[in-house]
């Protein structure tokens, strides 16, 4: 199986780009906003840090059950997650340091 899998021609258009950036955004600010971190989110949405990660970097698709789950975790309904401007933008996160 490759370990990268070709955009269909539906996501390379604008709108579906625009979308994703979207629920990218909103998904990163309500978990920002809640004080989670990725791996806190993930862990609770029954996600890997890995995919929330690629998911908040617009990368690859986002199924609906993910949005579904998230939206939960977040306290929100599931709509709220596809409005733009539905959260305030926020700060960029500090990583934390490995020891």
């Amino acid at each position: 199986m490759p370990s990268r899998l070709k955009p269909t021609k539906n996501q390379e258009t604008p709108e579906y780009k625009a979308g994703l950036k979207v629920i990218a955004a909103n998904i990163r600010n309500a978990r920002l906003g809640k004080g989670m971190n990725q791996r806190a989110l993930a862990k609770a949405a029954g996600l890997s840090q890995s995919r929330i990660a690629q998911i908040e970097r617009r990368f690859g698709r986002i199924p609906l059950t993910a949005i579904y789950g998230l939206a939960k975790v977040l306290g929100v309904p599931a709509d709220t997650l596809l409005r733009p401007g539905a959260f305030p933008d926020q700060p960029e996160e500090k990583k934390a340091r490995r020891s």
